[in-house]
């Protein structure tokens, strides 16, 4: 028995011995990483419990206990705390965020303090690889040449992008390294690699293969992944550049390198569509991939393209093919078959002829077939249209004919002629005098909705002066039009307003300020039966719900300014009233402005102004009255048997015993009773500023002065 107690009692004290120490130590401890820039790294921090506090630094600096670390949006301490767990979380790794990062845990009763550090390092992948010949930076370059009067012939190999520099190595097709010189440039955080190969030319190397092996920590394996830059596809096209003639053969080549590289896959494109190769033969040699056509025509002309591509990247190359074919004269356009000149003011007349040809044709201008040589009254000219594209098929031509000081009899019929060795075409010009415009043509009808259409037309000849158009249109069930002018220079017009699901009829005609032309034939047209459907306005609905939120709140904020006003004024309003029937029932007198003499000053009113007393003596305590006590005309009640016997004089006032006087100056009338007992009234006049004393009995009248 004592025994056991014995043991008991030892467990029980190596138990609490234990517990009192309190040991504190790192689970998972903090380690290096290197990772790719953008990435999401952790640094782990997990330490055993109970601890200390735990904090976190950069390079030395404390960022706090905090786990949210709100200084720093893309750091944050994550893990589970009760579990000690205080693991570093950087989200897209950034340059700024290399450096030393430290995991500190304060001590923690007998157990010291805990730190572990861990270097963090970001890393970029790099670019690509060239080899550059002769110093140049050419990224067309891929077979070296060199001559033998040449003492060394030196090659260079150089990667850029990449964190931390790349390591560049010479090796043949035996894989035997050669020595070379390299060189590291930093811009931005990047570096970029240059190696030097330094060869003496020799027969032995004619026809080798050298291989530019780039070791870096980002590449798979640390094996080299970018070798024979570029190892992308590059693509040279040729073509004759010269316009071939119809019939002859024509051949395209591409010219095409590139590791890995298959020739049978290379497209070929005809004006951005994809060529068939019905009338055309494909032919690979070495690695040069070509298109051959025995005969050609004017339909083969265009701008023809070949493509390849692999797994690091894409080429292509254009191929223009120019085919010669004889003058064609635009006629697509109306009127451009006359023009008009007023001959009264002997004006310049312009006549004009477009034409397409390759090559450039020659222009000869005749009237009533006869030759025009240049002179005094004849110019002719020819502008070469520059095509809005970069490539075009075909040439454009505009010939001018000018007539200066032009005169009745120089109107007639004018012939354009064009020609080049491979054809001729012709056309005729009438030219008149002031004449009625021609009506538009090639109406078109767009853009039809419930209550609109779009009408689009073709301007015709417009007789020798500047036109503008009208557009009439009525309801099917309708006898009368409605009339739109159009604007100048427009060739198109939004008729609005229309009426749901209705049919009108609609015309156009054209005026050049001396003429109307006739009205073109009647367009029936028909506004749709249905009104938008809901979803093709949501956006725009959307768009403006900002702007209806903003308007309820200024009518918001509107209409409690105004009830704020409104009770204000109904309050002082209140409170005028309450004053104005305290002045009138208190003894306290006023000054204010008489009507027909004004005192801009108002004086002092004695305090005993028209009260009863015994004594002349006025004391010196005055009021100045309101504006509404001015506005308000004094009214006494005074018996009826008083007023009989008063005068009736309009300038009069009443004012009764022991009221107060709205006005500046007043002049007593006084009137005694016989069978009536007076009293006493003292008041002051303000002009002479005078006290008098005199009996009153009930009522006196007073003259306003």
């Amino acid at each position: 028995m004592p025994l056991n107690l014995f043991i008991k009692l030892f467990i029980f004290f190596t138990i609490l011995c234990l517990s009192n120490s309190q040991y504190q130590y790192f689970q998972v401890q903090p380690h290096d990483i290197s990772a790719l820039i953008g990435s999401n790294i952790t640094i782990p921090c997990v330490i055993t419990s109970p601890h200390g506090d735990v904090q976190w630094t950069k390079d030395g600096l404390a960022l706090g206990y905090d786990r949210q670390l709100a200084a720093f949006p893309s750091w944050s301490i994550i893990g589970d705390e009760n579990c000690g767990e205080f693991n570093f979380f950087i989200e897209s790794l950034k340059f700024e965020d290399e450096g030393i990062y430290a995991c500190e845990v304060s001590p923690y009763n007998n157990a010291p303090a805990l730190k572990q550090v861990a270097n963090i390092k970001t890393l970029v992948r790099p670019e690509h690889v060239k080899i550059i010949n002769n110093q140049s930076l050419s990224n067309e370059t891929t077979i070296i040449r060199m001559r033998f009067d040449e003492k060394t012939h030196r090659i260079n190999c150089r990667v850029d992008g990449a964190r931390p520099a790349a390591h560049i190595k010479w090796i043949n097709e035996t894989g035997h390294e050669f020595s070379a010189i390299s060189r590291t440039f930093i811009k931005d955080n990047l570096f970029s690699t240059m190696s030097t190969l330094t060869l003496i030319p020799s027969l032995l190397l004619h026809k080798k293969r050298f291989m530019c092996d780039v070791r870096h920590e980002t590449l798979n394996n640390n094996m080299n992944l970018l070798r024979n830059g570029p190892v992308i596809t590059r693509t040279q096209g040729y073509s004759i550049s010269e316009a071939l003639m119809p019939g002859s053969s024509a051949i395209l080549i591409c010219v095409i390198d590139g590791n890995p590289i298959d020739l049978n896959k290379v497209r070929w494109f005809k004006n951005n569509q994809e060529l068939s190769f019905d009338q055309w033969e494909k032919r690979i040699e070495g690695n040069d991939a070509s298109l051959i056509r025995k005969s050609i025509n004017r339909e083969d002309a265009g701008q023809y393209a070949c493509e390849i591509d692999n797994q690091f990247g894409n080429s292509h190359a254009t191929l223009p093919l120019i085919v010669q074919y004889a003058p064609e004269i635009d006629r697509s356009v109306p009127g451009r078959d006359k023009a008009a000149t007023d001959s009264d003011r002997l004006l310049t007349a312009e006549l004009h002829c477009y034409v397409s040809a390759i090559p450039k044709p020659t222009v000869i201008w005749m009237k009533d077939n006869q030759l025009l040589s240049s002179s005094s009254r004849y110019q002719s000219i020819l502008n070469e249209q520059i095509p809005s594209s970069s490539f075009s098929s075909t040439l454009l031509f505009e010939a001018i004919l000018y007539v200066y000081n032009v005169t009745k009899s120089d109107y007639g019929i004018y012939q354009c002629k064009v020609e080049n060795k491979l054809g001729i075409d012709m056309i005729q010009i009438i030219l008149t005098g002031l004449t009625i415009p021609d009506s538009p043509s090639q109406i078109h009808i767009t853009n039809t909705s419930h209550s609109s259409v779009l009408i689009s037309w073709t301007p015709g000849f417009d007789g020798g002066f500047q036109q503008t158009f009208q557009i009439r249109y009525r309801l099917s069930t309708d006898n009368y039009y409605v009339y739109e002018n159009v604007p100048i220079h427009m060739e198109s017009y939004d008729l609005k307003n229309l009426k749901l699901g209705s049919q009108y009829y609609i015309s156009i005609r054209s005026n050049n300020s001396y003429h109307l032309s006739k009205w073109t034939d009647e367009i029936i047209i028909s506004t749709s039966n249905y009104l938008p459907s809901l979803k093709f306005h949501l956006s725009e609905i959307s768009s403006t719900n900002i702007s209806f939120t903003l308007l309820i709140l200024i009518a918001v904020i509107g209409l409690i300014i105004l009830l704020i006003n409104i009770i204000l004024i109904c309050f002082f309003i209140i409170k005028r009233r309450q004053f104005n029937m305290t002045s009138e029932n208190s003894s306290t007198t006023g000054t204010n402005e008489t009507e027909t003499n004004t005192i801009d000053i108002f004086q002092p009113i004695p305090s005993n102004f028209f009260l009863t007393t015994t004594t002349t003596t006025a004391t010196n305590t005055y009021k100045k009255y309101e504006d509404d006590d001015i506005k308000r005309p004094f009214v006494s009640s005074c018996s009826s048997t008083n007023l009989n016997n008063l005068d009736t004089r309009s300038s009069y006032a009443s004012l009764k015993n022991n009221c107060i006087s709205p006005y500046d100056n007043v002049l007593l009338h006084q009137y005694y009773p016989a069978d009536i007992d007076n009293s006493l009234v003292t008041y002051r006049s303000f002009k002479d500023g005078i006290s008098y004393t005199t009996d009153i009995n009930d009522c006196i009248r007073t003259e306003l002065v």
